[in-house]
């Protein structure tokens, strides 16, 4: 069993979630923060109180 850290694969695997990462955060705040989003949570919460 070696003890070295393996850093090339650490660099590799930074790598692609830094070209990953700004996408899914862009979608989940999209998803969170749209108009859309917003009409659809309204109108959960109006069917919620009648």
């Amino acid at each position: 069993m070696s003890n070295e850290i393996p850093i090339k694969e650490i660099s590799e695997l930074l790598d692609e979630i830094g070209k990953k990462a700004p996408k899914l955060i862009g979608g989940v705040i999209e998803a969170l923060f749209s108009a859309e989003a917003g009409q659809k949570m309204g109108r959960a919460v109006g069917v919620y109180y009648i």
